[in-house]
């Protein structure tokens, strides 16, 4: 049994020597008769204790008639118990497990939380009881998990057995995966689908409703499992969002990806969820953020996650996007270039030189341009090997893609070692694609050579865009503590929900943000001080905590020229809001220079549930309220990453001097990103919300000013 990772908490849990079944049954028909018999046939090293007081024996291994019975023949202790019995009696069961000693629970077992009321109310108890007594529980709602690596078959889904053999077809790589799900069915589908494609798994792991054990925790572990080297996952939602993102930066620090379908984006997608096993699904844009971040590979489905992962553990990760397409069918190779070239790829033309001596060994017909359309004969001339030899010696290409047709039962067309063997000797990265049904003969034959073979060309060339996207991911910058210049007087003050723009300024000029010239006055005449001292034209703005929308309450008056006008735009407001509003609290009119020209730009930070501070960064105007162009990231970022997040958006080129326009400077835009996030970070505890909108991002470059601000208490 593998020893591998002891240290991790979670060792005694995936990796037991001892197991107990709780409602251990002869018949197989039941579920807690498949769980025995699965840990009995299928390969089991470890100490079987079958728990059942109807039997003496089961399969002729003694029967106990409770689990501390179990556990006392165990040595004082079990590693683990499988627990599939009526939801009604499981707490009790529960609690006679931590009393016995046993280290770690599966509980199979559905109608819990996914019920709501009562049910909801046992789950809860369940999380009392792993904190009290240091069991940990994996469940409820769970399929359990299987351990592929030392035969740890846990669970009831038949997808086991199929692997407890030789395979049907031969595994492409001794790399393997491991899936962590949320829903049982879908965690073990993936691992059904990938087998039946060559892909060999270390864990499968269903998490269930999670209510101790969560899937950031499972991912924790194996970022340090040296027996897995793709993580792949199925999540409804995320608990534990700091733990999840220190295993993720791990992980991308070592090198090992994160593969990840998110269930619930879409609003039937999120009714789905809740129902399915009581999670609520997570803000999408907070997800996609957080992935985008730690170079997590975000798929769409099964299809799609099969396809990157078996890139993954067949092929170096391409760095570059130049791609080389070697064809037997043009038209095959027409539609595979498309599909590249749609998800970031490009296919420049092959040096003449090569163009030419291909010419001698292949059909006038075909073309040794890009794609590298060989013709039919290609095959059966070898033409293809040459190519391959020469894209393999050759700088320049990033990756290669053989599109061939393998739907055969009885041959193959080529010889796949001349394909993968100079490519992966090269270190070069290459996919290849079948336009027919591969048969399982020649997807064995291709996986001899260590080659997965794709059926799919959606999900591959998606996989082959992602993958070179999580290339590109560096890990995020390490940032200093954030110190205060100045009070906090505003933000630690009872009282009030909301700041006031001024309030949220002297905040943001405490961590050394000053990006709009202003004075808070208490009456006219103190406003038309201000001006003179600030230079016409200014904007008057009523400063309410009871007044968020300041503008449709009449509390916002622009490009005041004089003082006589400034007076009357005062004894107006003041009328107005009264008037709109009622008789709020007031701090005062803020006098406010008006801002030069500029590009509008919303910076925004919501604290999710989930992740915690998520910053925000938008064009303002119309781009943010009718094309949503927006990029999140989560806090803190670096002024290098907050660049990155302006430079991500779809109108990024106004600001390279668009139009003859003047190129702006986003040095003081990213560092009012960065030190917002970093400050949202610093009182997570103490901010929900904060926007500032807009930021005018000054066409003259003479930086940016601060137009408006909000910043909402967390409660």
């Amino acid at each position: 049994m593998s020893t591998a990772n002891q240290q991790h908490p979670l060792h005694t849990l995936l990796k037991p020597q001892s197991v107990a079944v709780i409602g251990a049954s002869p018949d197989k028909t039941k579920i807690r008769g498949e769980l025995f018999h699965f840990m009995h046939a299928g390969g089991f090293k470890g100490k079987l204790y079958p728990v059942n007081p109807s039997y003496q024996d089961i399969h002729g291994i003694k029967c106990y008639p409770d689990v501390g019975s179990a556990a006392k023949d165990a040595g004082g202790s079990l590693d683990l118990a499988l627990v599939a019995i009526p939801a009604n009696v499981v707490m009790p069961e529960l609690e006679r497990c931590a009393a016995a000693g046993v280290k770690n629970v599966v509980v199979v077992t559905a109608g819990f939380a996914e019920e709501g009321g009562e049910s909801a109310k046992v789950q809860e108890a369940m999380a009392t009881l792993a904190r009290r007594t240091g069991m940990r529980i994996s469940g409820p709602n769970s399929e359990g998990y299987f351990n592929a690596i030392d035969r740890v078959n846990a669970t009831f889904s038949p997808t086991v057995e199929r692997v407890w053999g030789k395979p049907t077809i031969p595994y492409v790589s001794d790399k393997r995966i491991a899936v962590v799900a949320q829903s049982g069915g879908m965690g073990f589908a993936i691992f059904n689908h990938g087998t039946r494609q060559g892909l060999q798994y270390s864990y499968i792991i269903t998490s269930g409703n999670e209510a101790d054990l969560t899937m950031a925790e499972y991912v924790d572990f194996l970022v340090d499992d040296p027996d897995t080297a793709v993580i792949a996952l199925f999540c409804e939602t995320i608990r534990g969002g700091e733990v999840f993102e220190r295993a993720a930066l791990r992980a991308l620090q070592k090198g090992k990806p994160i593969v990840a379908i998110k269930a619930g984006q879409s609003v039937a997608g999120q009714r789905a969820t809740a129902s399915h096993t009581a999670a609520i699904a997570g803000w999408s844009a907070a997800y996609d953020a957080v992935f985008a971040k730690y170079g997590v590979i975000q798929t769409q489905d099964v299809d799609e996650t099969s396809a990157v992962c078996g890139i993954l553990v067949t092929s170096p990760i391409p760095r570059g996007n130049n791609t080389v397409v070697m064809t037997v069918s043009g038209g095959a190779g027409a539609i595979v270039s498309d599909t590249l070239e749609r998800n970031g790829f490009t296919m420049p033309i092959l040096p003449e030189a090569f163009q030419k001596d291909m010419r001698q060994h292949i059909p006038s017909f075909a073309s040794p341009q890009n794609p590298v359309d060989l013709t039919a004969a290609g095959n059966r001339s070898g033409a293809y090997a040459l190519v391959i030899d020469y894209l393999a010696q050759t700088e320049g290409t990033d990756l290669v893609v053989v599109v061939n047709s393998l739907s055969s039962d009885v041959k193959i067309p080529i010889d796949p070692h001349k394909i993968s063997g100079p490519l992966k000797k090269a270190g070069k990265p290459f996919a290849s694609f079948s336009y027919t049904m591969p048969s399982d003969f020649t997807r064995g034959k291709m996986a001899e050579a260590g080659i997965y073979v794709n059926g799919n060309l959606r999900a591959m060339g998606s996989a082959l865009g992602k993958i070179l996207a999580h290339a590109r991911t560096a890990p995020p910058d390490a940032l200093p503590p954030l110190e205060s210049q100045g009070s906090l007087t505003a933000l630690a003050r009872q009282g009030d929900a909301v700041l006031c723009e001024y309030e949220v300024k002297d905040l943001l000029r405490s961590f050394g943000i000053d990006a709009s010239r202003e004075a808070l006055a208490g009456d006219a005449d103190a406003a038309v001080a201000a001006a003179n001292k600030l230079g016409y034209p200014v904007a008057l703005k009523f400063q309410s905590p009871e007044v968020t929308h300041k503008t449709e309450m009449g509390g916002v008056a622009l490009n005041i020229g004089s003082a006589d006008a400034l007076r009357k735009a005062y004894a107006d407001m003041v009328a107005t809001v009264k008037k709109r509003a009622g008789n709020v609290a007031s701090h005062g009119i803020l006098v406010q220079q008006m801002a030069p020209s500029g590009y509008e730009v919303i910076v925004g930070m919501i604290n999710d549930a989930t992740w915690g501070p998520l910053m925000m960064v938008g064009m303002g105007g119309v781009a943010v309220e009718l094309f949503k162009d927006v990029a999140y990231r989560p806090a803190p970022v670096s002024p290098r990453e907050a660049e990155a997040m302006l430079r991500s958006l779809k109108s990024a080129a106004l600001f390279d001097g668009f139009r003859g326009k003047p190129v702006v400077d986003l040095a003081p835009l990213a560092q009012l990103v960065s030190t917002v996030s970093r400050i949202a970070d610093a009182h997570r505890d103490s901010i929900a919300e904060m926007e500032l909108n807009p930021v005018i991002v000054h066409a003259d470059g003479s930086g940016i000013t601060i137009a408006d601000a909000l910043l909402k208490k967390a409660s």
